[in-house]
């Protein structure tokens, strides 16, 4: 499966309910994005992380995690990505 097939349970933007939604489908396309390989080592280090919050929240920055590790300005507060 490829990483921009992967799916979450999130409430999208501008809709009432949550629901299971393709993550890279939630980005804006004007938003730069990293390729697929330096996306799965940003969420491979996350999920590897004691600040990690159900597989999807750092408690450090307060962001969601699958949704940043794919911006291209995205960056770890505790400088873990290469």
């Amino acid at each position: 499966m490829s990483e921009k097939d992967e799916l979450v349970f999130m409430q999208p933007f501008g809709e009432d309910e949550p629901r299971m939604v393709k993550v890279f489908d939630q980005i804006p396309s004007e938003v730069p994005v990293v390729d697929e390989q330096k996306r799965k080592l940003r969420m491979d280090t996350c999920r590897g992380c004691e600040f990690l919050e159900h597989n999807t929240l750092c408690s450090m920055c307060d962001c969601f995690m699958p949704i940043k590790t794919w911006m291209l300005s995205g960056d770890c507060p505790l400088n873990k990505w290469q």
